[in-house]
């Protein structure tokens, strides 16, 4: 089932991310608590929100070519050195009663340029570690721990702000690098690849990236598909929203429920995805259509209970897709270029949430959330069967 935990230098790169991606997840809740302590305003959380994504639209196909031209290991440590930075700033500045929202707005907006930077980079890292054959179990390993640290992260996060206050919380993150550096450090020599770095110039390289991608069907249909996922059912929060505070009235508890239960239906869709051994762009195209019906069925929910449940199995929908996706790019990426590859990837899988949370909170407030929600599954599985189409014509036309 879980293959790639046999190797030692796999079982070490875990440790890191779960340090890594839990004390993102405290700095994040963190960050945004803080931001609402200073303004008042949800609007400026939001903002907030949208400022650490925007790094990963904006420039995510360079940080394919740093994972493709450098070290990892060296990129990871660096990045992850940033993140003690930032949390030990943010403590500083709370600590001194001079911070202000200009400051959270600069510290989010350097810690989504580092993420942006980690997410190929890791990969580019794994795939020094692992054969081939044992990404896919990789995939499912590392969607796991990362679902389960943004489902841990928060909670802790909430606690000790509750207990604590946000600048302890904001310590215990840079805890959590700390600790991730640590791992790091602890990698062999052996298990940590040199990149293949081609000739040219950094623009020469993401043009390369580009016209790689362009020449390779299968990672295009899967970046299509990646698309219409980012936009319609990542942005849950507006919807999540409503239906707490003016669907079913269960305030911001059944708000939190509703959240934790669409993340434990992601955690149970990576390890039931470690069981699954298809492939190829028909079964993405099966996935995300499957994906899209549960979100259009759980719109009929009648109370929370039973949109708790919906949300369960939406979770396992999204990792089900999304560990797919990421199989499907991975295995139509040669080394040399799966950094860049991968970079546009996680352009269009998390990019896609800076245009798809205003459309939601639009969407939402205008309609209702039963009917927003509706709209989640409806529009991308209409829009899902017109790509299908496309791709079952190219496919005999091949």
């Amino acid at each position: 089932m879980f293959s790639s935990l046999r190797v030692p230098s796999f079982r070490i790169y875990i440790g890191y991310l779960m340090a890594a991606v839990t004390g993102m997840w405290i700095q994040r809740v963190a960050q945004d608590w803080i931001m609402f302590e200073l303004t008042g305003s949800l609007g400026s959380v939001g903002v907030n929100i949208a400022v650490q994504f925007l790094p990963t639209l904006l420039l995510g196909a360079f940080t394919g070519v740093v994972a493709d031209r450098y070290r990892p290991h060296v990129v990871l440590t660096v990045t992850t050195s940033i993140s003690v930075v930032l949390a030990a700033l943010l403590f500083t500045l709370n600590q001194l009663g001079v911070l202000a929202p200009v400051h959270v707005y600069a510290i989010a907006a350097v810690s989504g340029t580092t993420a942006a930077i980690d997410n190929p980079t890791r990969w580019v890292l794994v795939s020094g570690i692992l054969s081939a054959r044992d990404i896919n179990s990789a995939i499912s390993v590392k969607s796991t721990v990362l679902e389960f640290g943004s489902l841990v992260g928060p909670l802790v996060s909430g606690l000790i702000i509750g207990t604590m206050g946000s600048r302890i919380a904001v310590l215990i993150a840079a805890g959590g690098a700390l600790t991730a550096i640590v791992f790091l450090l602890r990698v062999p020599a052996r298990d940590r690849p040199f990149p293949e770095r081609s000739g040219g110039t950094r623009w020469g390289a993401l043009r390369e990236g580009l016209a790689y991608v362009r020449g390779r069907p299968a990672v295009l249909w899967a970046l299509g598909l990646c698309a219409l996922h980012s936009v319609f059912f990542w942005p849950m929060t507006p919807i999540f929203l409503d239906y707490a505070e003016r669907v079913f009235k269960v305030g911001a508890a059944g708000y939190g429920l509703l959240t934790a239960s669409l993340a434990a239906g992601a955690t149970l869709g990576a390890l039931v995805s470690a069981q699954i051994r298809r492939e190829g762009t028909g079964y993405l195209f099966a996935v995300a259509g499957v994906a899209a019906l549960l979100h259009a069925l759980a719109s009929l929910a009648p109370g929370p209970a039973l949109l708790m449940a919906a949300s369960v199995a939406m979770g396992v929908g999204h990792l089900l897709f999304v560990t797919a996706a990421n199989a499907e790019v991975q295995a139509h990426s040669d080394s040399r270029m799966r950094g860049r590859a991968l970079a546009l990837y996680y352009v269009v899988i998390n990019g896609g949430v800076v245009l798809g949370a205003p459309l939601m909170g639009v969407v939402t407030t205008a309609w209702g959330a039963p009917p927003a929600l509706l709209f989640t599954g409806v529009a991308p599985l209409f829009a899902i069967a017109v790509l299908y189409a496309g791709y079952r014509v190219r496919r005999r036309g091949a």
